[in-house]
Order: structure tokens, then C-alpha cells, then sequence
């Protein structure tokens, strides 16, 4: 029994982490993290992560990134979120990199690098970590707030009885 469930279980999953971030989009973040408020799934933090000599000769993956992101901003201000924040995270060799996106004015989106952090690689370069922790804090602040904007909304439109997504 556990055999068959487990198959079924690993497509799902599999297939899940996999997805596209839209049908009709080509990009495929290496990491998401969404949050699910009444059956709408909202994408609020997007990452990529890549090897030092793993570079792309196409396009960049900050460009990458900025493109993942906008279309993530898109999405949530299609569900009606008012001033959505939408954060990135490139880590790259052994620096961290965070990112937000944001629209300063109509059709004028603003990506912000927010900070900067090496990674430690042995013991000795222990001391990296309250600036590490810092900045993910800083990420979660922000990721929470956009969740919270998007429960509270969907919440309104539900007790109002007029969602539909």
C-alpha cells in the first residue's frame, strides 16, 4: 500500500516543484515560497540559486530574476492587492542577494537590491551569520506583510460574497 501511495504522492510533489510560475510563461524559479489564503495561491518570495561558474550567456540571472518577479507583481495586483511587495533572492557562489519589486508609478516597476551577504564556507567566517539572518528577517517582514494584505482582502471579498478566482 505505502509503495502505490508513495508514487502517487512523489508524481505530485515532483510535478509541483517543477511547475511554471504561469501556464504560459517559461520560467521556472529554482525556489518559491506562496502563501494560500482561502484557495488563492499568492507567490511572494521567488529564488534562484546557481554555482559560481554557472553563468547564463543568454541574459543574466538578475535579469532573470526581474522578469520572475514582474510577472509574480502582475499576478498579485490581478487579484487586487493594493501596493504588493513582491522579494527576490539570487544566491550565487557565496554571496546572498536580496532583492524587492514594487510599481513607483503606473507601468514603472522599481527593483531595489535590499542587501548583499556572504556566506560562510568554514567556522571561521561564523561572524557573517547575524548579517545573513538579518537580511532573510528583513525578506520574511516584508513577505509577511504582503500575506497579510492578501488574506485580509480576500477575506473582505469573501464576506462580501463576490470571489471569484
Amino acid at each position: 500500500m505505502y509503495m502505490y501511495i508513495s508514487r502517487l504522492i512523489d508524481k505530485y510533489l515532483y510535478n509541483r516543484a517543477n511547475d511554471e510560475l504561469k501556464k504560459i510563461s517559461k520560467f521556472k524559479p529554482d525556489f518559491v515560497v506562496y502563501s494560500i489564503a482561502i484557495n488563492v495561491m499568492c507567490i511572494l518570495v521567488i529564488g534562484e540559486f546557481k554555482k559560481t561558474n554557472n553563468y547564463s550567456a543568454i541574459e543574466s540571472d538578475i535579469v532573470k530574476l526581474g522578469k520572475q518577479m514582474r510577472l509574480t507583481y502582475n499576478d498579485l495586483v490581478s487579484k487586487r492587492i493594493l501596493h504588493p511587495v513582491v522579494c527576490g533572492i539570487i544566491c550565487q557562489g557565496d554571496d546572498k542577494i536580496t532583492y524587492f519589486m514594487d510599481m513607483q508609478s503606473p507601468k514603472q516597476y522599481r527593483m531595489f537590491k535590499i542587501s548583499k551577504v556572504k556566506l560562510f564556507k568554514s567556522s571561521e567566517e561564523l561572524y557573517f551569520l547575524p548579517h545573513i539572518i538579518s537580511s532573510i528577517v528583513q525578506l520574511k517582514n516584508v513577505a509577511l506583510e504582503t500575506s497579510k494584505k492578501t488574506e485580509m482582502l480576500l477575506r473582505s471579498f469573501k464576506n462580501k460574497g463576490n470571489i471569484n478566482y
